[in-house]
């Protein structure tokens, strides 16, 4: 049994049949980058070396991949050839004489794309049996058995297949003549029926106005320093949107229980002391207020999860079942995000952190739908507590910044002046927002209903 044959039984799948058809296709797309390495530019975004079948031509494509930016690629088999023999492995590969042997077989049809399109995706159907055949081997020992490992390492391989099917698609390149007759379709549509919020209305007309609202696959951060209300201004715009828009809003909340969520937004919408709704002790007045809130949350599709572990694969499952039972997804609230349990195995907090964006930007696309994530900032500001925050305030920012389209600030100096009065105006800060402007807008905050409200003029 040959190298290539054992590699390929690993996977636990017999795929010999197709063997040959696959190394023929190796064979020509090496033998077309040995005649012409600037040809590596056709291919280099659909296929890797990784992505070869044979060892000797991983090695032989990494060689042509490293020296294609040579001053004289017209001279490239000379060149592998040297650099493999330096590297102890050219009698691995098939010697010279091999290198040579490619280049003569290329046929005169122009066949790279679809080649490499050949050997991506064999690779991939090698990937996918593999992971089929770790779960068909999963330990089945009651004692050992884990179905959530199971599927949660199952998820995380399958995400990273997936990632390499739409690597390197061209087929979404559009002229700019294409393009402008759907713009100007949209830009009369939108003037003919006076649209100013695009997206999901946040309740706050002056946020609306600044953001025209919550766009679908958009990440939002929300972020401020500790007791700013960073919670309830999340959880306001999640009762605006699921009230009166009759959205799917789904709330995960890691540090507060579903009951203290519910009686806050019972608080809230009624506009009844917090405190008197937890303690009973209403009056009729109230006891009418709360009964009118209940009745007009009960018509909503709002959804709390009080998961106190929740990490991204159960968060995908979670909201892969929601939409499949209930429909397309509104908006999704995360709070917070130094709760969120990371997926990568690194103990880094900047990858872990990266990681966690990366993933919850892709869950938006995926979903097409926007997501909140809650940012909880460290007091120690070198701008100093009376302050709004800035970007550079968010821990690793430099490094998740590509993943957010929206960043916000909540800010309420009154809370670091130590002042009696507990309702106090709280800034709103746009200090990031990737199709739109920047700004600053006011809002009144109510503390005894855990609720922001525009200020009264």
């Amino acid at each position: 049994m040959t190298e290539d044959q054992c590699g390929i039984e690993e996977c636990g799948i017999n795929f010999l049949g197709v063997l040959p058809s696959i190394l023929l296709a190796e064979r020509h797309l090496l033998g077309e980058l040995l005649k012409n390495s600037t040809r590596l530019d056709q291919v280099y975004l659909l296929v890797g070396s990784e992505n070869f079948f044979s060892k000797g031509h991983q090695l032989i494509f990494s060689k042509i991949e490293y020296h294609s930016v040579d001053k004289n690629p017209c001279n490239i088999v000379s060149i592998v050839s040297n650099a493999l023999k330096e590297d102890g492995t050219l009698q691995v590969t098939g010697g010279v004489d091999y290198l040579e042997m490619l280049v003569k077989e290329v046929p005169s049809l122009d066949n790279i794309v679809a080649n490499a399109k050949i050997i991506k995706d064999f690779s991939i159907f090698r990937q996918l049996a593999g992971i089929a055949n770790n779960i068909l081997n999963f330990p089945t020992n009651p004692e050992n058995h884990n179905n959530y490992e199971l599927i949660k390492n199952s998820e995380l391989q399958l995400a990273n297949v997936s990632e390499q099917c739409f690597q390197g698609q061209v087929d979404g390149l559009k002229s700019i003549k294409n393009c402008l007759g759907n713009a100007v379709d949209i830009i009369e549509t939108r003037f003919e029926q006076e649209i100013s919020v695009l997206g999901l209305s946040t309740g706050f007309p002056e946020i609306d106005k600044l953001t025209s609202g919550f766009q679908a696959s958009n990440l939002i951060i929300i972020a401020g320093r500790p007791s700013v209300g960073k919670t309830t201004f999340a959880m306001n715009i999640a009762e605006n949107i699921a009230i009166e828009s009759k959205k799917i809003v789904v709330f995960f909340s890691m540090g507060m229980n579903c009951d203290d969520l519910t009686m806050r937004m019972i608080a809230s919408v009624g506009k009844v002391d917090l405190n008197k709704v937890r303690t009973g002790q209403l009056c009729d007045a109230e006891w009418s207020k709360i009964t009118s809130a209940i009745n007009r949350l009960a018509e909503t599709h709002l959804f709390f999860d009080d998961t106190a572990s929740l990490d991204l694969v159960n968060l995908k499952v979670k909201m892969r079942t929601l939409k499949k039972n209930h429909g397309q997804l509104g908006l999704i609230i995360l709070d917070y995000l130094q709760l969120i349990q990371p997926t990568s195995g690194s103990n880094n907090m900047r990858e872990q952190i990266v990681d966690i964006f990366k993933s919850l930007k892709c869950l938006a696309e995926e979903f097409n739908v926007p997501i909140i994530v809650i940012s909880e900032l460290d007091n120690n500001s070198k701008h100093g507590i009376n302050t709004s925050p800035v970007l550079s305030d968010i821990q690793y920012f430099e490094h998740i910044e590509n993943y957010s389209d929206v960043v916000m600030f909540v800010h309420r100096e009154g809370i670091f002046k130590n002042k009696m009065d507990s309702n106090s105006t709280a800034e709103i800060t746009v200090a990031k927002q990737r199709n739109g402007g920047v700004g600053a807008i006011k809002l009144d905050f109510i503390e005894e209903y855990t609720r922001f409200e525009s200020v009264k003029k």
